[in-house]
């Protein structure tokens, strides 16, 4: 059974959650909230993410990755910090030969096991509980990717 580390990336902030488990029977072992800075040139992105993403690999360990691709970054402030963040993350995970795969946004129903209409923030919240603080919905959203990935 794979730990699998879900990420979910905003203009502010990365979110990560890890399971391990099957679908059937997910197991939370752990999330993380990384806040980018505030006064960050775009130049400064890639070498803040690949510091930060690193950490977090390291610290969970993961078997597998999974990561909600986001498309239609409105301001250039979110394309750098999420699309930049998103490649490092890549980056990463092929050096250290760990697989890796997104999950286009909307995220799919079908994955989750869940019908049509179903609330997948909800639902996950139901499978592994709420973990607070900022339990918002790019933590929800990096805790479906790495559902997803569960076998």
């Amino acid at each position: 059974m794979p730990k699998v580390l879900g990420f979910s990336f905003g203009a502010n902030e990365i979110q990560t959650v890890c399971l391990s488990g099957t679908k059937a029977t997910p197991c939370f072992e752990g999330r993380e909230r990384v806040l980018f800075p505030h006064a960050m040139d775009v130049g400064d992105v890639s070498i803040w993410s690949e510091s930060q993403l690193g950490l977090l690999l390291d610290r969970f360990s993961p078997e597998v990755i999974a990561y909600k691709l986001t498309r239609g970054a409105p301001t250039v402030k979110e394309i750098s910090r999420v699309y930049f963040s998103i490649g490092i993350l890549n980056l990463l995970a092929n050096k250290r030969q760990i697989p890796i795969s997104h999950h286009n946004s909307p995220l799919s129903h079908c994955k989750m096991g869940v019908a049509r209409g179903t609330d997948l923030r909800e639902h996950i919240t139901l499978r592994i509980g709420e973990h607070s603080p900022y339990w918002n919905d790019h933590a929800k959203d990096s805790a479906i990717v790495a559902f997803c990935e569960l076998n």
